[in-house]
């Protein structure tokens, strides 16, 4: 309650009545009540009454006027109150008139009263649900006084705790762009004044994310790299370098490149035990909160836990069976050489690990050129070698030295071993650190088998127990699988006479070994991204994964053979047509999937071939234009098939406008065809947009050469950064800007607008304009609705951009890189991607075209 009264005017006797003390204008809250007071004097002393906008109150509640529902009492006392205010009473004038019968009458000063209002929501956010990456909008309604202000704040728990958007302050609040992020979000409004704080209602934002498109193989090998996971040949790897086996056949494998670790099952499926694909760090956590940094070694303890040297961050690892991420030793990002307790410990880099037959730890840590023990308390000593001090001797610990030790391994006869990578040599770990050359010459490597000192070792980069107390070795840079006896006798298993990936497996950088139980190894074939069996006869198959099959060969769907095919267009006919950029070639491939060579010579390029072909168009009399990269020409094949030079001159770069045979290009990426017979170029070293008339005549449409910027604009005022693809929708020109980040138009007469992206900017975001996101534009096509396709290689997606510049991801999973069929399907870097028809694109992905049917 609040009570009034103000200075008096001093004391004056006699008659008549005088105020000595005025009333005070004051402020009420709607709801609570209020004092005015007044002092009177005057003899006999005075009788008081109370006007309310002029008219004398009476004690009760009011029936009329502005104040009407509120309650007066000592309406006829020098303190009046005003109970239950309502807003309406806001404005409302009072007085108080004292008499005493004598003249005349005093009146006080007349005051007003102001009424004010906590925060109110008089209108609430409602719940949404929209459709990514639709924009998904709130509003409030607010009321009070003073007016409040408002803050908008989001939950991610369900309401359980709340966070302020950033500059959210109006009364409506919009997420541009929502994403699969984004559901199941609470929303609300927090209003306030100088009388408090009111949240609205949590309204929720439901996000239905947009279906999956289906993948189906059309040509080709969907081999190589990725993080998939899946059965068999399903999943992918991104250069594993460990694997270990525990005592249930469970398979673990350091998935290097992807920050991972990965298991399969004895049934072949494949999952991530730990760590986030693409996302490096150094968390302790559960699975996928957990973070490592190129994880190179493995080893599984006899409770089953899984150790890790996480090599990237110089730590030592610990994975439980549940999959909860904990570090042993070492501190992340800090490299030395420093003995003691876990947190106290350092390491250089730690490549390899194994348990040695008394149950402890040992680690090689390659560039402090030792062998370290990790206890149970995580604290570690040196076992073997010196910290810094590199070489090659045998002996007791203490005078012993490694060359970068790497591989290490505990034989069946219980004898701990280490390949000393730096020197060429296989030797055995004493229980107290003495070290022994079993096989090798220090510095000499080579191929040789034979016994102890009259073999020479490669690079060994694995090590694994065979039987009767022999050793399996894997060398990196031979490409072959060896194995050693417990005599020091070494033999051959398996050898190819080249490294590589063909259709016969063969090893292609071989890491890390594990025993399999039955005499066999597990092998981690890093280059390859699989990971192989080898019986102990030495026969190899494939355990998990699928290496990228490269070739050449024509034939139907999964028969024929591309090297990285890039650009695609459909030519007059239908027919897919295909820039198979390494085979130096142009593909075409049939309604049937059966695949024809068009013009090149695989494996021959040269001027007067093509010479990384990236990118094809066709018009409608059947001719097909191709972006000759390595030539610096726009080549053009005929309908009859025969070939030509278009503009440009085979091998000579430069950036000439003028005739056909007189103008230059600097590898260019891109090239379309309008109806006209106008042929566009994405002449990308040069960072410019060209055109060659019907007559040859080459001009500059847009860009600088050599100039590179983001600059919209016209003509040579615009920058490219990377322009690689174009299309044509019939009126204007887009150009996938790579580099820069961003998708842009160019319209006839040359004027440069960015339609989606920001320069510069990479990410994934879909969205209006320049609030999305790309990583790497590569190839571009349009549908007969005008909405755009962009292949996001640096993504692993296509993007669908309409024609008003909203963009949404159709194909793949951004950071989900590995090419995987079927339904949810995913891409490994797409290069090219085509219209097939409605709802229907052709995608180069890996070494092969994939159709994707959209939802």
């Amino acid at each position: 309650m609040l009570t009034a009264c103000g200075g008096g005017d001093g004391g004056n006797s006699g008659v008549a009545p005088q105020i000595t003390t005025q009333p005070l204008a004051l402020t009420g809250l709607v709801g609570e009540s209020v004092q005015f007071s007044v002092a009177a004097s005057g003899t006999p002393a005075p009788a008081i009454a109370w006007l309310l906008d002029g008219t004398t109150l009476a004690d009760g509640p009011l029936a009329a006027g502005r104040c009407a529902g509120a309650t007066v009492s000592g309406a006829a006392t020098a303190t009046v109150t005003l109970a239950a205010l309502p807003q309406a009473c806001d404005g409302a004038t009072l007085r108080a008139r004292a008499s005493n019968g004598s003249t005349p009458d005093a009146l006080s000063n007349e005051v007003t009263l102001t009424v004010h209002s906590r925060p109110q929501v008089l209108t609430a956010p409602a719940d949404l649900r929209v459709a990514a990456p639709a924009a998904a909008s709130f509003s409030v309604q607010a009321g009070g006084r003073p007016a409040p202000t408002i803050q908008w704040q989001v939950s991610t728990d369900a309401g359980e705790h709340w966070s302020d958007v950033p500059g959210a302050t109006a009364t409506q609040y919009t997420i541009e762009a929502t994403s699969a992020a984004d559901n199941g979000k609470r929303v609300r409004a927090m209003l306030s004044n100088v009388h408090g704080s009111t949240a609205s209602n949590a309204a929720q934002l439901t996000v239905d994310a947009i279906t999956p498109a289906t993948l189906t193989l059309v040509a080709g090998n969907l081999g190589g790299p990725g993080s998939v996971d899946g059965s068999g040949a399903a999943a992918r790897f991104y250069e594993p370098a460990a694997v270990a086996r525990d005592a249930a056949g469970i398979v673990y494998v350091a998935d290097t490149r992807n920050h991972t670790i990965r298991r399969i099952t004895p049934a072949g499926a494949v999952d991530t035990l730990a760590g986030a694909a693409g996302d490096r760090g150094s968390s302790d956590g559960i699975g996928a909160a957990a973070r490592f940094d190129n994880p190179m070694a493995l080893a599984v303890d006899a409770a089953g836990n899984i150790v890790v040297a996480d090599t990237g961050n110089r730590t030592i690892r610990r994975i439980t069976p549940d999959g909860t991420v904990s570090t042993v030793a070492g501190a992340a990002g800090q490299s030395g050489s420093a003995d003691g307790a876990a947190v106290e410990a350092r390491f250089a880099s730690p490549v390899a690990l194994a348990f040695d037959a008394a149950g402890r730890l040992v680690v090689a840590d390659a560039d402090n050129c030792t062998l370290r023990l990790v206890g149970a308390d995580g604290a570690v000593s040196t076992l073997s070698g010196a910290a810094g001090d590199c070489g090659s001797a045998d002996g007791p610990a203490a005078g012993a030295r490694l060359s970068f030790p790497g591989a290490l391994a505990l034989a069946s006869d219980g004898v701990l071993y280490v390949a000393d990578r730096g020197n060429a040599t296989l030797r055995r770990v004493a229980a107290d650190g003495a070290l022994t050359t079993v096989a090798g010459v220090a510095g000499e490597p080579g191929t040789t088998d034979g016994n102890g000192s009259a073999a020479r070792l490669g690079d060994v980069a694995g090590l694994a127990a065979g039987a009767g107390g022999s050793l399996w070795l894997s060398e990196a840079q031979n490409g072959t699988l060896r194995r050693c006896t417990a005599a020091g006798d070494v033999s051959t298993v398996v050898d190819y006479p080249a490294l590589g990936s063909g259709d016969a497996p063969r090893f292609n950088r071989p890491g890390g070994l594990a025993a399999d139980g039955s005499g066999g190894v597990l092998l981690a074939d890093s280059g390859n991204h699989v990971l192989r069996t080898v019986t102990p006869g030495g026969v190899v198959g494939t355990l998990a994964g699928a290496a990228a099959l490269s070739g050449s060969s024509d034939g139907a769907g999964a028969a024929a053979r591309f090297y990285a095919p890039r650009g695609l267009a459909l030519d007059a006919a239908g027919r897919l047509l295909v820039a198979d950029t390494q085979n130096h070639t142009v593909r075409r491939i049939a309604a049937d999937g059966s695949v024809s060579t068009v013009a090149g010579s695989a494996g021959s390029p040269g001027t007067a071939q093509l010479n990384a072909p990236a990118a094809v168009a066709a018009d409608a009399a059947g001719n097909i234009y191709v972006a000759d990269v390595g030539n610096h020409v726009i080549r053009k094949i005929s309908a009859a098939g025969a070939m030509s030079v278009l503009a440009g001159k085979p091998g000579v770069s430069g950036s000439a406008d003028g005739p056909a045979d007189a103008a230059r290009f600097f590898v260019p990426y891109g090239v379309a065809v309008d109806g006209a017979g106008n042929v566009y170029v994405a002449d990308t070293g040069n960072q410019t947009v060209r055109r060659i008339a019907p007559d040859g005549t080459v001009s500059t449409l847009a860009g600088s050469a050599r100039a590179a910027g983001s600059t919209d604009g016209a003509g040579s005022a615009a920058r490219f950064n990377g322009p690689f693809a174009l299309a044509f929708d019939g009126s204007r020109l887009w150009v996938a800007d790579r580099n820069g980040r961003t998708l842009r138009q160019v319209t006839l007469d040359g004027s440069v607008s960015t339609l989606a992206g920001r320069a510069g900017e990479a990410g994934s975001s879909d969205g209006p304009g320049t609030l999305a996101r790309f990583a790497a534009p590569e190839g571009l096509a349009f549908d007969a609705a005008g909405n755009a396709y962009v292949a996001d290689s640096g993504n692993g997606t296509v993007r669908r951009v309409t024609p008003g510049g909203v963009v949404s991801t159709v194909v793949g999973t951004p950071g989900r890189s590995g090419v995987r069929l079927g339904a949810d399907g995913r891409l490994a870097e797409p290069m090219g991607v085509a219209v097939l028809g409605p709802g229907r694109l052709a995608i180069a992905t890996a070494n092969g075209i994939v159709r994707a049917e959209l939802p």
